[in-house]
């Protein structure tokens, strides 16, 4: 599960949500973001959080 800005935009219902249904939550970016094939949205996307210094390393 993924959201915009990573682990910490994923509201703590989807953590309940997960343990209640005993779901290994791996919370994190979006996969495509590391792909280098990647589009050029998700290009920008993360350079623009690593600027910001809230994107992935």
């Amino acid at each position: 599960m993924h959201g915009y800005l990573g682990p910490r935009e994923l509201p703590e219902e989807r953590h309940a949500f997960c343990a209640e249904q005993g779901i290994e939550l791996i919370a994190g970016y979006c996969p495509l973001m590391f792909l280098p094939e990647a589009s050029r949205l998700h290009r920008i996307h993360t350079a623009l959080l690593r600027l910001l210094g809230r994107g992935p390393k």
